[in-house]
């Protein structure tokens, strides 16, 4: 079994050489790096990776991002030239991280008749303190990361390799797929996501994309021609309201409320909405001091100290193991009754579409009954018709018999006239 990583990264010099030591430690095979124009450092470090044979290196210079062209052109290659057997679409902040085992343990035991595999993603926060590596500061978690924009949780997807894979949505979908998806109980790989580690770091990805949102970026018009037009005004969408802040003028006031500090992250902890969890940091930890990581992987410490520091320690971890196990049931409960609406909505639609059944079913019955009894009055008809050819056929048989008659009367008498002149 070949595993294959797909990344599109552009000015990922921070993260990018620990994404590529993580993967390549925890069971992926080789990584393919598509480079959008990146200017600080990200290609000097993807090839000195490559060097080793498990990373392949692809530019692009376009001004425009075609993400879905790029993304699914690498996971076909995985494919054909890669041999990979099973395909993870990511980015160079998101960490795939098995819960037992390596990935490539994971995908060995996916049953044969499933070819997507979801996988939660958790948003790591941003804390005040800037200094330091980004995996060692940023250490707190949501329990539970909702897609930007929505409640819906917020997942990536690995798929099984095929030669005419099509990706779209952000790495999140596949187009004209007729592969199955493992049911949504069985999560054993999560996606670590760390996507606002500085200030800096969220500046330019503002800029980058959120062109896309400025009529004078022409380059859209490319993802017009394949159907991914952007958003018109007034839609509600993640990435315009921090796009305006940067043109005002305003983004560092935007970043700053969301900045986690001690309180909220208390808070946070105590409520079950936050977690501590250093996993990834330790397993770089480990890889850097040429040790392997421990595992299997230790379930993330809740970090119940900080939010209880009265507490004996037993009792503030089972404090913080109540806190994320009603946290789960909350999310839980929304997501039932989400299912609920859902199941409402489509059981009315249901419901109309089957009345507009019987409605065709009664108009069709009803219309089979106009056409029998057409056909009765064509049958009756057609036997008129036929009686009216018989009885003309009998006239026309019996129209020569009085002729007949009349002509060998006429005869008769021109015979009687005859012999009268011969007497006289």
């Amino acid at each position: 079994m070949r595993l294959a990583l797909t990344l599109l990264v552009r000015d990922e010099g921070e993260v990018i050489g620990a994404n590529l030591e993580h993967h390549l430690s925890h069971g992926v095979d080789v990584v393919i790096v598509t480079d959008h124009q990146s200017r600080d450092g990200t290609v000097e470090t993807v090839q000195r990776y490559a060097a080793g044979g498990r990373v392949v290196l692809l530019r692009e210079e376009s001004p425009d991002f075609l993400q879905a062209e790029w993304v699914t052109r690498m996971a076909r290659l995985a494919c054909t030239e890669h041999g990979a057997d099973w395909v993870i679409n990511g980015d160079a902040d998101e960490f795939y991280l098995a819960r037992r085992g390596s990935l490539a343990d994971v995908f060995r035991a996916v049953p044969p008749e499933y070819g997507v595999l979801d996988i939660p993603v958790y948003n790591f926060l941003p804390r005040p303190d800037e200094d330091g590596a980004f995996y060692e500061r940023m250490t707190v978690r949501e329990t539970y990361t909702t897609k930007p924009g929505t409640s819906s949780r917020f997942k990536n997807i690995a798929h099984r390799a095929r030669p005419d894979v099509r990706v779209v949505g952000g790495n999140h979908n596949l187009v004209d797929s007729d592969l199955a998806t493992v049911p949504a109980a069985w999560t054993p790989i999560e996606c670590l996501h760390f996507p606002m580690r500085s200030y800096a770091d969220y500046e330019r990805k503002v800029a980058s994309r959120g062109r896309q949102f400025d009529p004078e970026y022409q380059g859209w018009l490319q993802h017009r021609k394949e159907g991914e037009q952007p958003p018109p005004p007034g839609t509600a969408v993640p990435e315009r309201q921090p796009y305006e802040e940067y043109r005002q003028g305003r983004l560092r006031q935007l970043y700053d409320k969301v900045l986690l500090d001690d309180e909220e992250l208390a808070e946070g902890i105590r409520a079950g909405r936050l977690v501590v969890d250093e996993r990834l940091e330790e397993r770089l930890a480990a890889l850097r001091a040429g040790r392997t990581p421990n595992h299997p992987h230790p379930e993330p410490d809740p970090g119940a100290r900080l939010a209880w520091p009265d507490l004996p320690g037993p009792a503030a971890d089972l404090r913080g193991q109540l806190a994320r196990a009603i946290r789960a049931a909350e999310v839980h409960a929304r997501e039932l009754e989400k299912l609920r609406r859902r199941e409402r909505v489509l059981s009315e639609k249901l419901a109309a579409e089957r009345e507009k059944v019987a409605a065709t079913r009664e108009k069709l019955a009803e219309a089979r009954e106009r056409r029998a009894a057409q056909d009765r009055k064509l049958a009756a008809t057609r036997e008129k018709l036929d009686e009216a050819r018989a009885k003309l056929a009998r006239t026309r048989e019996a129209e020569p018999r009085p002729m007949r008659a009349l002509a060998r009367a006429a005869s008769a008498v021109s015979r009687r006239a005859a012999r009268r002149e011969g007497n006289g």
